[in-house]
């Protein structure tokens, strides 16, 4: 099983909630964390810990943070738009509703770029 069928099978396992994680690269493949929702509106917004974003970043290669729209399409709204920027951080976005993922990297990332462009081929 792949990366993207983690991720949707995850995704639609909790319809009903955004589901959220990171998106590493171990030096071998890219991986999956899921990470709790910690949003008091997990079915309109997600959160995640500052120190589950440390954690993971010591061990892994840091791509990207991932999270599913349950409501809408994959385009990132404006919280996500202003959120990635804020963190310098490259979103990954799964919709339920479409079935379809988008990746929006901001023009300050942090992440590896070359990295980004193997795992676009993924997804």
């Amino acid at each position: 099983m792949d990366i993207t069928d983690q991720l949707i099978i995850d995704s639609k396992k909790n319809p009903m909630i955004e589901i959220c994680g990171f998106i590493g690269y171990d030096g071998k493949n890219f991986l999956y964390k899921r990470m709790f929702n910690h949003s008091p509106q997990p079915d309109e917004f997600f959160s995640i810990s500052p120190l589950d974003y440390l954690k993971f970043k010591r061990e892994f290669i840091f791509i990207a943070v991932f999270h599913s729209h349950i409501k809408s399409g994959c385009e990132p709204t404006e919280f996500d738009l202003v959120n990635s920027t804020n963190c310098a951080l490259p979103f990954l976005i799964y919709s339920t509703t479409e079935n379809k993922f988008h990746l929006h990297v901001p023009e300050n990332s942090e992440a590896n770029s070359s990295l980004i462009e193997e795992f676009k081929k993924l997804v």
